[in-house]
C-alpha cells in the first residue's frame, strides 16, 4: 500500500509539457510519459482549474462514494503520480498543483488569449492554432465539460478579434475565413455572425453581406423562434452613401 505522505521526491524531473487540447499528453525531458486514467484526470483537473484544495478534487474526481474513500483515492493517485514523475503534482499553501517544471497548452492559450483580447497585445493566429482543438475530447466529467466550454467561448472570442483586426489591416481574405469558422463553431451567435458580415462590408460586397443576414435570420427564426438584434439589422440595411 502506498504511503500517505504526498510529499514529493527531492529532484524533480527538468521540464515538461503537458497537451489537453485534442486529447490528454505528458511529455517530460522529451519523452512521452504514460499515466493511469486517474492520474491523467488529476492532472489535468490540476492544469485547468489550477491548484485546488484536496477536499473540491477529491469530490470533482471521485464523489461517486464517500468521501473517505475519496481522499484514500487522491492519496494513492498522487503517491502513483510522483512515484512516476517525481515532483509531478505537489503542495503549496495548502493547496494540491503541477509542479512548475511542467507547461501547458491551455495555461498558454489562457494567457496569450487574455492578453490580447485585453489590448495588451496584437491578436494573434499563432495563439488561435495553441488553443485549436476541443479540450480533452471523449472525457464527460462534468467539471471537463464546463471547462470546455469556458476554453470554447475564448476561443470564439479570439476568432472574432482576429478577423476584426485583420479586416483593419485590409487583410479580408484571411479576416473572412478565421470569421467564418467562428460561425461554423457555434451557428446561432450572432457576434460570429457580425464578424462575417463585417468583412464582406468592408470590402463592399453588399450583397454578400446581406445574403449571410439572411442566412442567420432564418436560421434563427427556424431554430430557436427569434429574430437577429435591432444593431446587426441596421448594420445592414444603413443607408449606403
Amino acid at each position: 500500500m502506498p504511503p500517505r505522505t504526498s510529499a514529493a521526491p527531492q529532484k524533480p524531473a527538468g521540464h515538461g509539457m503537458l497537451t489537453l487540447f485534442g486529447g490528454f499528453q505528458l511529455q517530460v525531458d522529451g519523452a512521452v510519459v504514460k499515466l493511469a486514467v486517474g492520474a491523467q484526470r488529476l492532472v489535468a483537473f490540476l492544469a485547468v482549474g489550477g491548484p485546488s484544495l484536496r477536499t473540491r478534487i477529491a469530490s470533482a474526481l471521485w464523489g461517486d462514494g464517500p468521501e473517505h474513500r475519496a481522499q484514500a483515492r487522491l492519496r494513492t493517485t498522487i503517491w502513483r503520480v510522483n512515484n512516476l514523475v517525481p515532483g509531478l503534482v505537489t503542495s503549496r499553501q495548502g493547496l494540491l498543483v503541477v509542479a512548475d517544471f511542467v507547461d501547458s497548452d491551455v495555461r498558454r492559450f489562457a494567457a496569450e488569449a487574455r492578453a490580447q483580447l485585453s489590448g495588451g497585445a496584437e491578436p494573434s493566429t499563432a495563439t488561435l492554432e495553441l488553443g485549436a482543438g476541443e479540450l480533452l475530447p471523449g472525457w464527460e466529467d462534468d467539471w471537463v465539460r464546463f471547462e470546455r466550454d469556458r476554453f470554447k467561448q475564448l476561443q470564439l472570442h479570439m476568432m472574432e478579434a482576429i478577423a476584426a483586426f485583420l479586416r483593419a489591416r485590409g487583410d479580408y481574405g484571411i479576416a473572412l475565413d478565421i470569421a467564418l469558422h467562428a460561425v461554423r463553431a457555434d451557428p446561432l451567435r450572432e457576434s460570429a455572425r457580425r464578424a462575417v458580415i463585417d468583412v464582406h462590408l468592408a470590402e463592399g460586397n453588399h450583397v454578400e453581406a446581406l445574403r449571410e443576414y439572411r442566412r442567420f435570420h432564418n436560421e434563427l427564426l427556424s431554430q430557436i423562434g427569434v429574430r437577429p438584434s435591432r444593431s446587426l439589422s441596421q448594420l445592414v440595411f444603413a443607408p449606403t452613401a
